[in-house]
């Protein structure tokens, strides 16, 4: 059988190469074995309610699973933006517990620091902040425009995606604050440039790969734009035109509808949710041609796009068509 997804809104890449996904509309977090190419849930019932502390993840339930992360250890860290929590799969023992809580409104993303903390949009109040060891919470920015993502480098620079400002801006690890792509102004200009003069529309997901490169989910354009760490410039890798198509074409001519989230794994392939079309579609580098998957497998060749889904909710074998 092969597997839906129902609005997937955000994506990782666990510390062993598998590529977890927040799929939102069915209330869960699915796994894909990026070896085997088969789907499983990872955590979830399906249940809309706010349950299952203290039991196995596959019988919690949650809301609004927005954001995802993992930790160094391999914990899963969870946001459920309609129950206004932050929860936790432990790696050893599967089991799911409530981080924080009672705290947020509408927590729609979560990463990790290189020192461990755990770092939460906590996008209704404005706000970034950090939950430590002890499970005490610390505001790192406040008034904020629609923070709903976050994401770190290893240097600890933190990276939120302000919506409805239309940018992404940079937090040093002193708690400096400052721009670092898009102007504030919405629209779809700038590559090949500095991303700080350059223009985005409502973006959802900021990532940084292995490299320090910076990856946007730039969803009001319908594109994944890459920031250069070495330059400072951006680029568009995928989409910048709503609809659905260009699977085994270059990446920067297909077009997307509405990508909530992107990761990237240890061999440069960038995974993007392709949220209205309820698909995961990748891209592929020349870097990373040397694979071992066919010309026909759905993640392609060369700089190419691949990936497909459709809206359900069943596990098995992941839909490459």
């Amino acid at each position: 059988m092969k597997a839906g997804l129902n609005r997937p809104y955000r994506c990782v890449v666990d510390n062993v190469g598998n590529l977890l996904i927040a799929d939102l509309g069915n209330r869960r977090i699915r796994l894909i074995d990026l070896v085997t190419r088969t789907i499983s849930t990872y955590a979830g019932s399906g249940r809309g309610d706010n349950a299952g502390d203290g039991g196995p993840a596959l019988q919690a339930s949650f809301g609004e699973p927005a954001g995802i992360a993992i930790g160094r250890n391999g914990d899963v860290y969870i946001a459920d933006r309609a129950h206004n929590v932050v929860r936790k799969v432990d790696a050893a023992s599967g089991m799911v517990t409530t981080l924080a809580g009672s705290v947020w409104r509408e927590p729609s993303d979560v990463a990790v620091a290189p020192d461990g903390r755990v770092i939460v949009a906590d996008t209704g109040a404005g706000r970034v902040c950090t939950i430590g060891a002890g499970g005490e919470v610390a505001m790192l920015a406040g008034s904020l425009e629609l923070p709903v993502s976050v994401a770190c480098d290893a240097s600890g620079n933190v990276y939120v995606c302000e919506r409805s400002a239309h940018r992404v801006r940079r937090i040093t690890p002193d708690g400096a604050i400052g721009p670092f792509a898009g102007t504030g102004a919405p629209g779809n200009s700038g590559d090949s440039r500095s991303a700080e003069g350059a223009t985005l529309r409502e973006p959802t997901c900021v990532t940084v790969d292995g490299a320090g490169n910076v990856l946007i989910a730039d969803t009001g354009n319908h594109a994944i734009r890459f920031v250069e760490r070495a330059s400072g410039n951006i680029y568009t890798v995928a989409g910048g035109r709503r609809g659905f198509r260009g699977d085994g074409r270059d990446a920067s001519a297909a077009a997307l509808d509405t990508p909530s989230g992107c990761a990237v794994d240890a061999d440069g392939y960038i995974y993007i949710a392709d949220t209205n079309n309820n698909r995961i579609r990748s891209v592929v580098s020349a870097a990373t041609e040397d694979d071992g998957f066919g010309e026909d497998d759905g993640l392609g060749r060369g700089a190419r796009l691949g990936g497909g889904g459709r809206r359900g909710r069943g596990d098995g074998q992941a839909d490459d068509e």
